[in-house]
Protein backbone atom coordinates (compact mmCIF):
# COMPACT_ATOMS: atom_id res chain seq x y z
CA UNK A 1 0.00 0.00 0.00
CA UNK A 2 2.89 2.35 0.75
CA UNK A 3 4.27 1.80 -2.74
CA UNK A 4 0.94 2.75 -4.34
CA UNK A 5 0.67 5.87 -2.18
CA UNK A 6 4.25 6.81 -3.01
CA UNK A 7 3.66 6.33 -6.74
CA UNK A 8 0.46 8.39 -6.75
CA UNK A 9 2.12 11.06 -4.63
CA UNK A 10 5.05 11.21 -7.06
CA UNK A 11 2.77 11.66 -10.08
CA UNK A 12 0.64 14.32 -8.38
CA UNK A 13 3.71 16.27 -7.30
CA UNK A 14 5.28 15.97 -10.74
CA UNK A 15 2.15 17.34 -12.38
CA UNK A 16 1.86 20.15 -9.82
CA UNK A 17 5.49 21.15 -10.31
CA UNK A 18 5.16 21.09 -14.07
CA UNK A 19 1.93 23.12 -13.93
CA UNK A 20 3.69 25.82 -11.93
CA UNK A 21 6.93 25.94 -13.90
CA UNK A 22 5.67 25.28 -17.43
CA UNK A 23 4.31 28.80 -18.13
CA UNK A 24 7.51 30.38 -16.81
CA UNK A 25 9.61 28.18 -19.09
CA UNK A 26 7.31 28.91 -22.06
CA UNK A 27 7.69 32.66 -21.61
CA UNK A 28 11.44 32.33 -21.06
CA UNK A 29 11.83 30.44 -24.35
CA UNK A 30 9.78 33.09 -26.18
CA UNK A 31 11.91 35.89 -24.74
CA UNK A 32 15.06 34.08 -25.87
CA UNK A 33 13.61 33.53 -29.36
CA UNK A 34 12.58 37.17 -29.81
CA UNK A 35 15.87 38.62 -28.68
CA UNK A 36 17.16 41.54 -26.68
CA UNK A 37 14.21 43.91 -27.23
CA UNK A 38 11.81 41.53 -25.46
CA UNK A 39 11.19 41.55 -21.74
CA UNK A 40 9.54 38.83 -19.69
CA UNK A 41 6.68 41.15 -18.75
CA UNK A 42 6.02 42.28 -22.33
CA UNK A 43 6.06 38.74 -23.73
CA UNK A 44 3.79 37.49 -20.93
CA UNK A 45 1.24 40.23 -21.55
CA UNK A 46 1.31 39.57 -25.30
CA UNK A 47 0.88 35.82 -24.85
CA UNK A 48 -2.05 36.29 -22.46
CA UNK A 49 -3.67 38.82 -24.79
CA UNK A 50 -3.38 36.71 -27.95
CA UNK A 51 -3.59 33.14 -26.62
CA UNK A 52 -5.09 33.42 -23.15
CA UNK A 53 -3.99 31.46 -20.12
CA UNK A 54 -4.44 28.15 -21.95
CA UNK A 55 -1.79 29.22 -24.46
CA UNK A 56 0.85 29.14 -21.73
CA UNK A 57 0.08 25.48 -21.07
CA UNK A 58 0.31 24.15 -24.63
CA UNK A 59 2.43 21.01 -24.55
CA UNK A 60 2.10 20.40 -20.81
CA UNK A 61 0.62 16.93 -21.31
CA UNK A 62 3.59 15.57 -23.27
CA UNK A 63 5.99 17.15 -20.81
CA UNK A 64 4.29 15.44 -17.88
CA UNK A 65 4.21 12.14 -19.79
CA UNK A 66 7.95 12.42 -20.30
CA UNK A 67 8.86 13.54 -16.77
CA UNK A 68 6.51 11.49 -14.57
CA UNK A 69 8.04 8.04 -15.24
CA UNK A 70 11.53 9.40 -14.65
CA UNK A 71 10.52 10.95 -11.32
CA UNK A 72 8.67 7.79 -10.26
CA UNK A 73 11.76 5.67 -10.88
CA UNK A 74 14.03 8.21 -9.20
CA UNK A 75 11.95 8.45 -6.02
CA UNK A 76 11.37 4.69 -5.99
CA UNK A 77 15.09 3.92 -6.23
CA UNK A 78 15.78 6.57 -3.61
CA UNK A 79 13.28 4.95 -1.25
CA UNK A 80 14.70 1.46 -1.76
CA UNK A 81 18.28 2.64 -1.22
CA UNK A 82 17.24 4.50 1.94
CA UNK A 83 15.63 1.29 3.21
CA UNK A 84 18.89 -0.58 2.69
CA UNK A 85 20.83 2.23 4.43
CA UNK A 86 18.66 2.26 7.57
CA UNK A 87 21.47 0.73 9.65
CA UNK A 88 23.62 3.82 9.02
CA UNK A 89 21.28 6.40 10.62
CA UNK A 90 22.74 8.43 13.47
CA UNK A 91 21.02 9.19 16.79
CA UNK A 92 18.95 11.93 15.12
CA UNK A 93 17.72 9.49 12.49
CA UNK A 94 19.74 11.08 9.71
CA UNK A 95 22.12 9.48 7.23
CA UNK A 96 25.70 10.72 6.89
CA UNK A 97 25.98 13.40 4.20
CA UNK A 98 28.24 11.37 1.84
CA UNK A 99 25.70 8.54 1.95
CA UNK A 100 22.87 11.02 1.23
CA UNK A 101 24.78 12.23 -1.83
CA UNK A 102 25.50 8.68 -2.98
CA UNK A 103 21.86 7.61 -2.67
CA UNK A 104 20.60 10.72 -4.47
CA UNK A 105 23.20 10.37 -7.20
CA UNK A 106 22.46 6.70 -7.78
CA UNK A 107 18.72 7.34 -7.86
CA UNK A 108 19.13 10.20 -10.33
CA UNK A 109 21.53 8.26 -12.54
CA UNK A 110 19.26 5.22 -12.53
CA UNK A 111 16.20 7.19 -13.52
CA UNK A 112 18.14 9.03 -16.24
CA UNK A 113 19.53 5.87 -17.81
CA UNK A 114 16.27 3.93 -17.71
CA UNK A 115 14.16 6.78 -19.09
CA UNK A 116 16.47 8.24 -21.72
CA UNK A 117 14.79 6.36 -24.56
CA UNK A 118 11.30 6.87 -23.10
CA UNK A 119 11.69 10.65 -22.95
CA UNK A 120 13.01 10.84 -26.49
CA UNK A 121 10.08 8.81 -27.85
CA UNK A 122 7.50 10.96 -26.04
CA UNK A 123 8.97 14.23 -27.35
CA UNK A 124 9.05 12.99 -30.94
Amino acid sequence: MDAIFSDVHTHVCTYAGAAVMFPVEAIKMRVQAIGSEATFDRVLRSALKHEGLAGLYQGLGSTVMAVAPEKAIMFGVNGVLRTYAKDYHDERGMLPLPLEFAIGGLAGAGSYVTNLQNCESVHV
